[in-house]
């Protein structure tokens, strides 16, 4: 279902260079990242600081290239091919710095969780490494830590807007509250001995409520 909110905040990404999303837990982070991936034209974009299942999540709508594990020679070719590109801090800097990838092709940068990153990452290493090459790509940070907006992040990426999504905004909230309400149904595997102690505390609790209905002759439902 494609929500009227999301695609606002994906809108307002595009008014600066530099951008820090910051969204409310529950809202849809993912969704808005993957939509702003859709609106990217042909070169380079690089994704830094997802996690597996994050990358498993867009690569169910998007074609995102994982090279963390790949050899420089396969990089190579996929940064010439251009795309979604996803690899680690530690490889786009060594990259970087042999020359495998030019800093001026990158035209977006996509950093997850900033919060998660040390003073000393790669990440900031990469684009301090950009604005040497005077690049001219686009930063867009995404995060649903909103104390960010207190931190040295801002000044660290040298953050140029900051874009804000909360359930206490009246046209997100609005929106939520003419979604249909939805039933999920999620099975989790357990082992023999868990579904065993399971068993005992439903018999244990028929046992109880027995009791109740016959010392205080009462209806249980």
């Amino acid at each position: 279902m494609s929500l009227a909110y999301v695609s606002k905040l994906v809108q307002s990404l595009t008014s600066e260079k530099n951008v820090l999303l910051c969204m409310s837990r529950g809202l849809g982070l993912l969704r808005v990242i993957e939509t702003y991936l859709c609106s990217l034209g042909e070169g380079v974009h690089i994704l830094l600081n997802f996690t597996k299942h994050e990358l498993c999540e867009l690569e169910t709508k998007l074609v995102v290239k994982d090279l963390s594990d790949c050899s420089p020679q396969t990089r190579v070719k996929n940064y010439r091919k251009g795309g979604l590109i996803y690899v680690t801090g530690r490889t786009i800097t060594v990259d970087l710095l042999e020359q495998k990838l030019n800093p001026s092709e990158i035209k977006t940068l996509v950093v997850n969780s900033p919060e998660k990153l040390a003073s000393a990452a790669h990440e900031r290493f990469v684009l301090e490494l950009m604005k040497q090459a005077q690049s001219i790509s686009c930063l867009k940070l995404f995060s649903e830590r909103p104390e960010l907006l207190k931190s040295r992040i801002l000044e660290e990426f040298e953050i140029q807007k900051v874009v804000c999504g909360s359930r206490q905004d009246s046209w997100i909230s609005e929106e939520l509250s003419n979604l249909p309400g939805v039933w999920v149904k999620e099975t989790v595997a357990v082992c023999s001995r868990t579904q065993r102690i399971n068993n005992m505390l439903l018999e244990m609790i028929k046992e109880c409520i027995s009791e109740i209905k016959r010392t205080l002759k009462v209806t249980c439902s």
